[in-house]
C-alpha cells in the first residue's frame, strides 16, 4: 500500500510569493477601506481628489510640523514607550516613599531621645 501525498498548486510554491499576494491584498483592502470611508462621511461618492491620488500612488502632503506632531503622537503611544513611563513613575514613587520613611524615622529617633 502506498500513499500519496499531495502537492499544494504551483502558482504558490514558495511562501514568500504567497505572503506578497497577501499583502498586495491587503494593500488594494486599505484603497478601498478609504475610498469607502470617505463616501460614509460624505454621504456622496468617494472624493474625486482622493480617487485621483490613490490611482496615482501619491502620499498625503504634510507640513513638517505636523509630520513631528504625528510622529511624537505616535512614539508616545508605543507599548515599550508607555511601559518605560510607567517603570519610570514606579521608581520616582518609591523614591519618594524611602524619603518619607527616613524623614518618619528620623523623627521618631529624635522623639525617643526626648523621652
Amino acid at each position: 500500500f502506498f500513499l500519496m501525498i499531495r502537492r499544494p498548486p504551483r502558482s504558490t510554491q514558495s511562501r514568500s510569493s504567497a505572503a506578497s499576494d497577501v499583502y498586495k491584498r491587503q494593500n488594494q483592502e486599505n484603497d478601498q477601506n478609504a475610498i469607502n470611508k470617505q463616501q460614509d462621511v460624505n454621504g456622496k461618492g468617494p472624493n474625486p481628489q482622493l480617487l485621483k491620488r490613490l490611482a496615482a500612488g501619491e502620499k498625503v502632503k504634510i507640513s513638517k510640523k505636523e509630520m513631528i506632531e504625528l510622529t511624537s503622537k505616535n512614539y508616545e503611544l508605543l507599548p515599550e514607550v508607555k511601559s518605560k513611563k510607567e517603570r519610570e513613575q514606579k521608581l520616582e514613587e518609591i523614591k519618594v516613599r524611602q524619603q518619607k520613611l527616613k524623614d518618619f524615622d528620623k523623627k521618631r529617633r529624635q522623639q525617643g531621645k526626648i523621652r
